[in-house]
């Protein structure tokens, strides 16, 4: 039995793995974590997953907040709350959703991670 997957579903699965790689390898390697959220975004925004898009700009700020880039950090929370915010007033089921606050004081590795 084959199953043929829709449009957009393998990429959206490279995007997967992506995003799950890099919070795998951020405690080691930050940078390349980094890189991994970028591509999975560029992904998840390419098929039209506005919620997994937040998850990945989540995971991507808070890579620019502990490589010391408080700024890249600050405005793509900003970009990711108006996003939000833009899909809630649309009625996107995927704004209901708890992808537009900010994470918690958690610590990975022996980086704390913070609110920026």
């Amino acid at each position: 039995m084959q199953i043929r997957p829709r449009c957009g579903d393998f990429a959206t699965s490279v995007a997967h793995a992506e995003l799950v790689l890099g919070a795998i390898i951020a405690r080691d390697d930050m940078t390349r974590a980094r890189d991994l959220w970028e591509a999975s975004l560029q992904r998840f925004r390419k098929d039209d997953e506005d919620h997994l898009a937040l998850i990945a700009t989540r995971h991507l700020a808070w890579a620019y907040e502990n490589l010391g880039d408080r700024q890249r950090c600050l405005a793509l929370n900003e970009e990711n709350l108006r996003r939000a915010r833009a899909a809630e007033t649309s009625g996107s089921k995927e704004s209901r959703s708890e992808c537009s606050h900010r994470c918690g004081s958690r610590k990975v590795g022996s980086t704390k991670r913070s609110s920026c």
